[in-house]
């Protein structure tokens, strides 16, 4: 499926961000299903891509990626400055030109997430991920990671959790600092997207402004937490797919 996917990879825009400058590396060791420690001591976080909570999927996930590395020819592409755990976020490219993610979320072992300072660098790991779950791959297999209905009263349950969640959006209220996207009248009890007021410019320039999405079925990722009932805070543009018209 990998492969499959891979295909559509030729489509994908050139970036010539500095952000996005890609240099070999050498691997030493798999640390976890999403972390890597190369030659030179350097931890790498694996970029765009949310490992499972399960045991068995998590080691279904590292075993995969110490297998597609395990070849050498390995490069980095979009390399940030590290985190607070020492951690430097990136795309991993193998010998092919494909990225890990992309081979990883395309065979349905790992969903895609976008977190903040992350360059993906034109990969589109959501056609992977759609891809790996119309065909029911990995993951996608079962229903512990379904997708969630913005209407599902168990939502709550997910709290802490990462959740990818769909439903029809019935209106959209902005406040002094933040704009809340709501799936239900019921503003102390349904479920509730987030964006804070100063992103508001971005998801315009994305194609996705947020006035624009009242009535509009979408779906939403990231981790739930509690505020007047279910909600997700939304920081990336990518982390909010319009699914219904254009």
């Amino acid at each position: 499926m990998a492969l499959v996917l891979g295909g559509l990879v030729g489509g994908q825009p050139a970036f010539a961000d500095e952000a996005c400058t890609t240099r070999p590396v050498e691997i030493a060791a798999v640390e976890s299903a999403t972390t890597i420690r190369l030659g030179d001591g350097v931890m790498v976080q694996l970029a765009g891509i949310d490992p499972p909570s399960g045991a068995g999927d998590a080691a279904a996930l590292r075993s995969a990626v110490a297998e597609l590395l395990a070849g050498g020819g390995i490069s980095l592409r979009g390399e940030g400055p590290p985190d607070r755990y020492n951690l430097v976020h990136a795309m991993v490219i193998l010998p092919d030109g494909l990225s890990l993610q992309w081979s990883v979320v395309a065979d349905g072992l790992a969903r895609v997430r976008f977190l903040p300072g992350e360059a993906l660098c034109g990969e589109r790991l959501l056609v992977a991920e759609d891809g790996a779950r119309a065909s029911h791959l990995g993951l996608w297999a079962g229903h512990e990671y379904a997708i969630w209905r913005a209407d599902d009263p168990s939502l709550l349950e997910q709290i802490g959790l990462y959740a990818l969640v769909e439903g029809r959006v019935v209106s959209v209220g902005a406040g002094s600092r933040i704009v809340f996207l709501d799936f239900g009248r019921n503003f102390r009890r349904d479920f509730t997207a987030m964006v804070a007021s100063s992103d508001a410019a971005r998801f315009s320039a994305a194609g996705k402004k947020l006035e624009s999405l009242a009535n509009r079925v979408i779906r939403v990722r990231g981790v739930v937490e509690e505020n007047n009932g279910p909600a997700i805070r939304v920081d990336n543009p990518d982390a909010i797919e319009v699914l219904d018209g254009d």
